[in-house]
């Protein structure tokens, strides 16, 4: 630190303690003229073993607690850099060179969480009122206002707390620590629009290194400083997103997408979800090129405000206002104005609905008459048409009180305005000259609703007139859609129901064995054999570095298109040659973690005798381990994801196997949702470096066991997993399983054979001298079971049977291997 730079500081320093409280405003509003002040307390801030960093931090907190909001805004403009320093040197266990900046930011916590009474402070926002304008709507527009702000009181969703109480800190911890510092971004990010330039950089560079250091993309950084990896909480990196988002777009666009990329890195590697979503979301909103940096000022979002103009909705005229308006209109001395209903509504005319009340109450009081053709016609039409606003007001006020006098029920208009009240609004709001087709149908139904409820003739002469014309012409359309309907059934019905016959079994070639068709495809060219040589010849270059990485506590994991068995084999032929190693061939389909566990025990370290439980096996490892540090093992897995080791308590415990100091593993996985294996306490156990390898080879080995199509399955795979499993198992358990085949081979003719029951077998292990009680041979069938060598199944009697799922050429011709090997 140069001399000029410490002599500002120390001037900074002694200049505020001797100013008087009346003078706290204007050095305020000078203090952001020292240009060489904010630089020179960067440096100070991020060299923990300067002596003027503690009297530095105890002025930034005099600032922060001060009345005054741009000294409090003066010292937020260092809390990216406080924070750096502070998680660096926490991730180097150096707790001591911690101290001041510690309680610096311990002390603004404490501040912010508090209001001016001393109480904990709950932060929300308040959703604003939508019958108010502005700059996003405009309530004229919106209509009928269902969500007004009486709804939302009633719903509590008028205040909406996004940060609540916070208890006081004293100290930080590991379970506190990141609470604080997510506390203490949203303070900072309320904040941002009044930080300089500066801040945004260090806030940028704030957050590249935390995501980055102890990680291999640090290699790829400017910046060399030597830096152990950083636990990142989901919750303070969703804040720094938000503050990164803003620096973006005022004037940070190279280093905010630098950063952007980084959090996006860590996001993936540690699987946190939420940042993802808000980062790779931020991503793709961001436009091709930077904002335009010639104007001055921050970006701000910019709507454009659209003047409002006083006009009437249309869903804002209901039947309700029209009525309202009609009664005005005829009662002049109850609301004292001279102006008639015409004027007000000038495009307004009368619907045939009054015209259809008034022929019903005609047709009630005359039973015999008739119902003629040129009543249905329009008013304007016919003769009987009122010509004055004020003949049209009095025949519709006796209308109304005929109706009321005449109908029982409730009119059909005003049923469906109730069933669907805002299709309703919408067309009682139009008024048009001429009438359609639908006001015909619901007129003609009101008619049919008047006559039905009189108990008189007429019910006979309703029920003599004809339909209109749209009503025969969707009943002639009906007829002719289900006549359709029925002769396309009638058509394409028959009585006897074809299967296709065009089976595997009537192919001319038949179906090659397992042999055959290994060797046809092994013949097969590879396309592109020169670029796959050629990958993997970049990924062979990599060993090194994976030796490398695999000392330094880390362990790799490959994923990518292709089979990477003959990748990890060179790693193995190349590298591990002096090395005790174990492969693990995770495809195999009677895998398990107790024979991994167990080969560890025996082979590498040379024990004799069995455990109770997985557990128990791993702990004698962890033992052994931890006595002897000498001891090396790296452990190979050939697909991690497999059917057999994608379990919960396989991975749990392959997990605390990787994790064991002298345990190196390496593994592959190809299943694309191989990663929703792990949670957070797996993924710390593993500590996986992520390394894409595609290879676009072919999984020959991988996909031996399965069965296929094109190819007869033959009972060779079976009998080699047969024959390998039992070898594993003692020669009890083998005499078991022989008995269990021998009974189910004298029964192959049997039809009906269900299985061998759990009594008979038992019965016949113990005369046999296998077994000595029932709980022996029921733990020997649960290790079957779990190697998928024998089924079971109830009878209809609630009895339990017995079965080998093995075809019965294949189960004779493991007899015979098990006999010749006796």
């Amino acid at each position: 630190m140069l001399g000029s730079e410490r002599g500002v500081v120390e001037e900074w320093l002694s200049e505020f303690k001797a100013l008087p409280e009346t003078q706290i405003s204007s050095y305020a509003a000078t203090l952001h003229r020292k240009k060489t002040l904010v630089p020179a307390l960067y440096k100070i801030i991020q060299d923990p073993n300067n002596e003027l960093l503690e009297p530095v931090c105890h002025q930034l907190f005099e600032l922060y607690r001060s009345s005054e909001v741009r000294l409090k805004r003066f010292t937020l403009q260092f809390l990216p850099e406080l924070i750096w320093v502070y998680l660096r040197l926490t991730a180097s266990r150096d707790r001591q060179s911690n101290g001041c900046i510690e309680a610096l930011l311990l002390g603004i916590y404490n501040l912010e969480i508090a209001d001016k009474d001393g109480n904990n402070k709950v932060l929300s926002f308040t959703i604003p009122s939508l019958s108010k304008p502005s700059i996003y709507h405009e309530p004229s527009t919106i209509g009928s206002m269902a969500l007004t702000e009486g709804a939302l009181c009633q719903h509590d969703l008028i205040r909406v707390v996004y940060s609540d109480l916070h208890p006081q800190r004293e100290t930080f911890t590991a379970q506190n620590r990141f609470e604080v510092l997510s506390f203490l971004m949203l303070c900072y990010n309320s904040a941002i629009v009044y930080m300089p330039a500066s801040s945004y950089q260090s806030l940028c560079r704030m957050g590249s290194r935390l995501c980055v250091s102890g990680f291999p993309r640090q290699h790829e950084k400017r910046w060399k400083e030597r830096c152990g990896r950083v636990v990142l909480d989901p919750d303070f990196m969703v804040q720094l997103l938000t503050g990164v988002y803003y620096a973006i777009y005022n004037g940070q666009w190279d280093l905010g997408q630098e950063v952007l990329e980084d959090i996006i890195y860590r996001a993936q590697l540690e699987l946190y979800s939420q940042p993802l979503l808000v980062a790779n979301a931020m991503k793709n909103s961001l436009p091709f090129d930077a904002p335009d940096a010639s104007q001055e000022g921050q970006k701000v979002l910019k709507v454009e405000v659209t003047p409002t103009v006083p006009r009437i909705s249309r869903t804002a005229i209901t039947t309700a206002s029209i009525r309202r308006h009609r009664w005005r209109r005829e009662d002049p001395v109850g609301n004292g104005s001279g102006v008639s209903g015409g004027e007000v509504y000038s495009f307004q005319t009368p619907k045939c609905s009054s015209k259809m009340a008034e022929l019903a109450s005609e047709l009630a009081q005359t039973p015999g008459q008739s119902v003629a053709a040129d009543h249905f016609k329009c008013p304007e039409k016919t003769a009987k048409t009122p010509q004055s606003s004020k003949r049209s007001g009095s025949n519709k006020v006796q209308q109304r009180s005929k109706k009321k006098e005449f109908l029982s029920t409730t009119p059909y208009r005003l049923r469906k305005r109730l069933a669907a009240p805002d299709s309703c609004l919408e067309s009682e709001s139009e008024y048009s000259a001429s009438c359609s087709e639908e006001d015909d149908e619901e007129d003609q139904k009101e008619v049919s609703t008047v006559l039905s409820g009189q108990k008189t003739p007429a019910k006979a002469t309703a029920a003599a007139t004809s339909p209109p014309r749209n009503a025969l012409a969707k009943k002639i359309k009906e007829e002719k859609m289900s006549s359709l309907v029925e002769e396309y059934f009638e058509a394409h019905s028959s009585s006897k129901v074809l299967t296709s016959n065009r089976t595997l079994q009537k192919l001319q070639t038949r179906r090659l064995n397992q042999k055959t068709l290994h060797d046809l495809l092994k013949k097969a060219p590879l396309a592109y054999a020169a670029e796959m040589k050629k990958l993997s010849q970049q990924h062979e270059s990599l060993f090194s570095k994976w030796m490398l990485q695999l000392h330094l506590g880390f362990n790799i994991i490959l994923y990518g298109l292709g089979s990477k068995r003959d990748l990890l084999e060179k790693f193995r032929t190349s590298v591990l040659q002096d090395s005790a190693h174990l492969v693990v061939n995770g495809y195999f389909p009677s895998i398990t973690v107790r024979s991994i566990l167990n080969s560890i025990t025996e082979e590498v370290l040379d024990h004799i005798g069995s455990f109770r439980s997985p557990l128990g096996q791993l702990e004698f490892i962890h033992k052994r381990f931890k006595e002897d540090a000498s001891l090396e093992l790296y452990v190979l897995i050939h697909n991690l994801d497999s059917q057999m080791l994608r379990g919960e308590r396989s991975q749990q415990i392959l997990a605390q196997l990787s994790s064991l100091p002298g345990v190196y593993l390496i593994a592959s996985i190809d299943h694309i949702n191989a990663p929703l294996m792990w949670d957070q306490a797996k993924l710390r156990l593993y500590n996986w470096l992520w390394y894409e390898t595609t290879t676009f080879n072919p999984y020959v080995e991988e996909t031996s066991y399965e069965n296929s199509l094109l190819g007869q399955q033959s009972g060779s795979l079976a009998l080699s997993s047969l024959t390998h499993v039992l070898r594993s198992l003692t020669l009890n358990a083998r005499g078991i399983f022989r008995l269990l085949a021998r009974y189910q081979l004298e029964n192959k003719d049997n039809t009906s054979y269900p299985g061998l029951s759990f009594q008979d077998f038992y019965q016949q292990c113990r005369e046999a001298f296998l077994v000595n009680s029932d709980l022996t041979l029921r733990a020997q069938l649960t290790e079957f079971r779990d190697h998928k060598l024998i089924r079971t199944k109830r009878g209809a009697d609630g009895v339990e049977y017995l079965f080998i799922p093995v075809d019965d050429s294949t189960l004779t011709d493991f007899l015979e291997k098990e006999d010749e090997d006796v």
